[in-house]
C-alpha cells in the first residue's frame, strides 16, 4: 500500500500496479489445480513476510485466498514473486486510537471469505495476526490439494469451520515433510 486517504467522505489506498496474476488463476495451469509443494511453500513464505509487515503496521489484512495473491516473473525459468493485494477489509488490530476499516464499514458483522476467515474473525471477536495466519493456511492447504480442505465453498463452510480443522490425512499423497504437513496443521489449528 502506498497511501490512504479520504476524498469527498469516501476511503481509498493506492497500491503498486502488478503485471501478473492472481494464485488462483496460476492454480488453473496445473492438474487438479494442485500448485506444487515447493510453489505453495515459496508463495506461503512471502505472503507470510507481507503479513508480518502489516502486522508492524498494525493490521489485518482479514481477507486472505488466492485471489488476493498475485504472483509475478521477471524472465521464464525465475522465481515466482507473490504479492498480497486487495486491503480493502484492512483494519488495525488494535483497538486504541483510530479505528478506521478501509473499504465496508460495519459493526458487529462478519466481513471476509467463508471458507478462509478465522473463527474468531467469523465470531466478529478481537482480532490479531493470527487471523491472518489461519487465513493463509487455509489458502495454502486449497494450494496444494485442489479444493477446499474443509468441503464445497460458500456460506455454509462457515458452520463447518467453527468446529474442525483439516485433516493432515488430505496431504498424504504430496509426500510432504513432516515438518512442511505440522506447520499446515498448526496454522489452521482452531485456537
Amino acid at each position: 500500500i502506498y497511501g490512504m486517504d479520504t476524498e469527498g467522505g469516501e476511503y481509498f489506498y493506492a497500491m503498486e500496479y502488478i503485471p501478473g496474476q492472481t494464485v488462483e488463476e496460476l492454480a488453473r495451469q496445473f492438474v487438479g489445480e494442485q500448485i506444487p509443494p515447493a510453489t505453495t511453500l515459496q508463495i506461503g513464505f512471502q505472503v507470510a513476510w507481507a503479513l508480518r509487515a502489516a502486522n508492524q503496521k498494525n493490521l489485518i489484512h482479514r481477507d486472505i485466498k488466492m485471489a488476493n495473491i498475485m504472483v509475478t516473473q521477471e524472465e521464464e525459468g525465475e522465481e515466482l514473486v507473490a504479492k498480497l493485494i486487495d486491503f480493502g477489509l484492512a483494519k488495525p488490530h488494535k483497538s486504541e486510537g483510530k479505528n478506521l476499516t478501509l473499504g465496508a464499514m460495519t459493526q458487529g458483522w462478519f466481513l471476509g471469505t467463508p471458507g478462509y476467515a478465522s473463527p474468531e474473525q467469523i465470531m466478529v471477536k478481537e482480532l490479531n495476526g493470527q487471523s491472518d495466519l489461519y487465513s493463509l493456511g487455509m489458502t495454502m492447504w486449497k494450494m496444494l490439494i485442489g479444493r477446499h480442505p474443509l468441503g464445497e465453498e460458500g456460506p455454509g463452510l462457515i458452520a463447518v469451520q467453527l468446529n474442525n480443522e483439516p485433516d493432515p490425512k488430505d496431504l498424504a499423497s504430496l509426500n510432504l515433510p513432516q515438518k512442511v504437513v505440522d506447520l499446515m496443521c498448526s496454522l489452521t489449528r482452531i485456537k
